[in-house]
């Protein structure tokens, strides 16, 4: 029977061997013998043959654009638990901003107003006894530090409150307070939406 040559077991007699091989099948000139069997059929198709991408398991297979393609299910799950890229950097500008406006400045007066919107701390020199006003433009969770230093004498001053977005005193807080000359007082305090107040949680003077 007609075979291939085997590597190192036909040595002498390889040319031979392959000669009877390809005889089986063609002509001395090198074209098909008429009693050679044929391919009769590809993907289970005869005859004048089409095949389309699902004969050869390509089925899944298209010409879509890279740039159309849809993404996984898992790939859309994950990119849906990521923040909007509009609201981080909007997040972004606003902790920008109260990072810029690092201490503000309060104007002294009978009554000190104080824009909470402006920044966190917030730094006046009073010459006088002052009111404490209620701070504008409150947000709930708002944390606020107020500086402020007595000049010339002993200076008081007196928290609003009893009205709406006014200060509530915690226990051992007092109204009004005492500050030294030449010393600085400080006072922390947060606002509650809730109960439109800010809680004044610290208040302490320096050495």
């Amino acid at each position: 029977m007609a075979r291939l040559p085997e590597l190192g077991g036909d040595e002498g007699t390889w040319g031979i061997v392959l000669n009877d091989y390809l005889q089986v099948s063609l002509n001395a000139d090198g074209t098909l013998k008429a009693s050679a069997t044929p391919v009769q059929s590809v993907a289970s198709k005869t005859g004048a043959i089409s095949l389309v991408k699902s004969d050869v398991g390509l089925g899944n297979v298209d010409n879509t654009a890279d740039t159309n393609k849809p993404i996984s299910t898992a790939t859309q799950t994950a990119l849906n638990g990521k923040a909007d890229v509009n609201t981080t950097d909007a997040l972004d500008t606003r902790i920008d901003a109260l990072e810029t406006a690092g201490i503000v400045s309060l104007t002294d007066g009978a009554t000190i107003a104080t824009n909470a919107a402006t920044g966190k701390h917030f730094r006046v020199t009073v010459a006088g006894n002052r009111t404490l006003s209620t701070p504008t433009n409150a947000t709930d969770g708002m944390r606020r530090i107020w500086e402020i230093t007595a000049s010339g004498a002993d200076r008081t001053i007196t928290f609003t409150t009893g009205v709406a977005g006014s200060f509530e005193l915690t226990t051992n807080i007092t109204s009004p307070i005492t500050i030294t000359s030449g010393k600085t007082h400080f006072i922390g305090a947060i606002y509650n939406a809730s109960g439109d107040r800010w809680t004044i949680l610290a208040s302490r003077a320096t050495s």
